[in-house]
């Protein structure tokens, strides 16, 4: 799931995922899942308030 959120935001963005900025997607949706935050919305919301 987290993958998958990630290609998702980076589509949305129009960054690459192996770039810095998308290994920053990554971290952050890692972080918010590893402390329990495991909707797909939610995870979603919190992506695009980081912007």
């Amino acid at each position: 799931m987290v993958q998958s959120l990630m290609k998702e935001q980076c589509r949305t963005k129009a960054i690459e995922s192996d770039s810095e900025e998308g290994w920053d997607v990554a971290r952050e949706l890692l972080k918010w899942f590893q402390i329990g935050v495991t909707d797909r919305n939610r995870l979603r919301e919190l992506l695009a308030s980081r912007n």
